[in-house]
């Protein structure tokens, strides 16, 4: 009993700590796993298990690159906010594309990465050819942990602005695509907002005047475009695409 009374919450057992936490909803893991880093270790497992078993989330918003640290705020309807720390995204990163659950990070220097901030898994890319990060917004087809994710990353070319500039990565690849130059006005397609893929193996790029650039790729490593024009109905129903 007195070896008991002086025994920290982190001298737990491992198998204790998972059983815990497999107890828990997804938050109360995250703040579970704060604690203490065994806690934190014991639990990866779990984190991750939970991540993928959940179907429908609630909206939550991730506020991170405020100070060096790696301090991050987690902001949900229902839970309040939630402080995270993150080193991975420092003040130096920015997030240029997101897919069920992932993150597409930029880091300056061209550095480059996919990273999940619950199970804090990270996957390093081959380095970026801009070392720079201007106005790039990306998308990607899949998680990176799928043989099939490509990363399609897209920018208004800093020294033609008639011109956007393309560039492609394949998982297993140790290097991006060469660069593609797509001949698209800034009058067709403007500043850049955000940027999905869709099953029908097609990446979308909307900008902020409800324009659309819409890019695929063919076997044969063929690059096709076309622009189209988001408008409203007279019937006031859902928008549709106007090529």
């Amino acid at each position: 009993m007195a070896n008991m009374r002086h025994m920290q919450w982190s001298d737990l057992p491992p198998e204790l700590i998972t059983d815990i936490a497999e107890r828990l909803g997804l938050l109360e893991v995250m703040r579970f796993r704060s604690v203490c880093q065994s806690w934190n270790s014991a639990t990866s497992s779990t984190m991750s298990a939970k991540i993928e078993s959940v179907l429908k989330y609630e909206i939550w918003f991730l506020h991170y690159g405020y100070d060096s640290a790696g301090q991050c705020q987690l902001v949900t309807a229902e839970n309040g906010n939630i402080t995270m720390n993150l080193p991975e995204l420092d003040e130096s990163t920015t997030c240029i594309g997101s897919y069920q659950g992932w993150l597409l990070m930029f880091k300056q220097g061209g550095s480059m990465f996919f990273f999940r901030p619950f199970s804090k898994t990270k996957i390093d890319l081959p380095k970026f050819p801009n070392s720079e990060l201007t106005n790039h917004v990306a998308a990607f087809s899949s998680p990176p942990t799928s043989a099939d994710c490509t990363v399609c990353v897209l920018s208004r070319s800093t020294s033609n602005d008639d011109e956007l500039e393309l560039y492609l990565l394949r998982r297993g690849c140790n290097e991006w695509n060469q660069q593609h130059k797509l001949n698209i006005p800034r009058s067709s397609i403007d500043t850049i907002k955000c940027a999905a893929y869709s099953k029908a193996r097609e990446f979308y790029f909307l900008d902020h005047g409800d324009n659309l650039l819409t890019l695929s790729v063919t076997p044969n490593q063929e690059i096709r475009w076309r622009t189209s024009k988001l408008v409203d109905t007279i019937d006031n129903s859902p928008g549709t695409f106007h090529p």
